[in-house]
């Protein structure tokens, strides 16, 4: 493991320091979140691409904050990894992070599902009741707060599972909540505005989306929202699935005032997060298709290449054949040196935070209730391990070890015997 580890870690170095001795841009992506003992950790990727338009992304650092975690905590922890590597600040094209919260602890739902799913007697009568009454599901989801898209899960859940305020009662442990009509209102909007949320955040995630396609989606988003919006206000459920539901069942009006606060904060938290999106849409567009630009609106080191480019007909069935990265791989760099690093720079940025969240699903896995006594240092290798790309040489290390004997070579052995 030691071995593994060091290459994991040596592969991390090698990206870096390539980074640094070409001087070319790269881009981090990080996010915090606690592990089984309360500890935050703190995850530090970083992306580059090479001359040879081949993208290279890596878990350079991960830090165990004890203290608090403040952004200047923060800030220091990414100084430290940069000094590292020897990497600049001016290198740093555009650093990623998640800004969204979780739901809160306290909310009705969630201390609901917890009173079912963390006891085992509860949830075995739980799921006995549910076949006894035939529901519609066997079950209900467990929400975790770093599995992000379990909200909006445990929210849709609970709204269809509504024989729970039956099970409830019968456990003398009932919630008046669920008689209200007014509070199934809110619910049942907060599943379906969850929903929506869930199907967006899904967009971006994968490995090396594009920052376009990214930007892509956010547009797509603002103008559904602000149809949707339209359309709640006048109790129009057509893309709202609960909302109809419950429209069928009872006689109470919408509350329109509490999805209008709703939406006006959606709005403002999207026009905030995603206002760097927004100052960067002439340099997004113009590398989605810089054969739609005008070329008096270009940076002058890009001007006369644009002009070669748009006039390149053969390129421009290259650009209509191949997806962004390989039409930029296909340009000629002697001719298109400046477009060339340009689009480099816009394919190293990364479009969400997917490998952060992807890494801290497996952390709950590595350092679980079993295992909590794992050390930060033992914790850091083993993720370095799980999500580095670089691929070990298992046989080349063990060839070198002097009592090592190939196992087809033993095989052999035996049969000479």
């Amino acid at each position: 493991m030691k071995n593994e580890n060091k290459a994991a870690s040596k592969e991390s170095l090698r990206v870096a320091h390539l980074l640094a001795k070409e001087g070319k841009p790269f881009t981090d992506a990080l996010d915090e979140s606690t592990d089984i003992t309360d500890t935050a950790q703190l995850l530090l990727f970083t992306r580059g691409v090479n001359a040879d338009f081949e993208v290279t992304e890596e878990l350079a650092s991960m830090n165990s904050l004890r203290g608090t975690t403040t952004g200047e905590d923060i800030f220091k922890e990414v100084e430290e990894m940069l000094t590292k590597y020897n990497l600049k600040w001016n290198q740093l094209k555009c650093v990623t992070t998640d800004g969204g919260k979780n739901m809160s602890g306290t909310e009705p739902v969630v201390s609901t599902v917890n009173f079912i799913r963390s006891r085992g007697l509860n949830h075995r009568q739980f799921r006995d009741f549910l076949s006894e009454v035939e529901a519609e599901y066997p079950d209900l989801p467990y929400h975790t707060a770093v599995r992000w898209l379990s909200s909006g899960k445990v929210l849709l859940r609970f709204f269809e599972l509504r024989e729970i305020e039956i099970f409830l009662n019968e456990k003398k442990r009932p919630q008046p909540l669920l008689s209200n009509t007014e509070w199934l209102w809110k619910l049942a909007f907060a599943a379906d505005i969850m929903g929506f949320l869930n199907g967006f955040n899904l967009k971006l995630q994968g490995k090396t989306v594009l920052i376009c396609e990214t930007y892509t989606a956010v547009k797509s988003f603002r103008r559904q929202l602000a149809l949707i919006e339209s359309q709640i206000m006048s109790s129009c459920f057509v893309h709202f699935p609960c909302c109809q539901t419950l429209k069928e069942e009872v006689d109470s009006p919408f509350p329109h005032e509490f999805a209008g606060d709703i939406f006006s904060e959606l709005k403002k938290q999207f026009q905030q997060r995603f206002s760097d999106l927004d100052a960067s849409a002439e340099d997004i567009s113009r590398f989605e298709n810089p054969f739609n630009c005008t070329i008096e609106e270009l940076p002058p080191n890009l001007q006369l290449e644009v002009i070669n480019l748009q006039c390149d007909n053969m390129l421009k069935g290259k650009f209509q054949e191949n997806n962004l990265t390989e039409f930029y791989k296909c340009l000629p760099s002697d001719e298109y040196g400046e477009l060339r690093s340009y689009a480099r720079g816009l394919i190293s940025v990364f479009g969400s935070t997917y490998l952060c969240e992807k890494t801290f699903s497996k952390m709950k896995y590595v350092k679980s209730q079993y295992r909590s006594a794992l050390t930060d240092e033992h914790l850091q290798s083993i993720m370095m391990i799980g999500s580095t790309n670089f691929d070990p040489q298992f046989e080349e290390m063990l060839s070198k070890k002097k009592n090592f004997i190939h196992p087809i070579s033993s095989l052999k052995l035996c049969f000479k015997q």
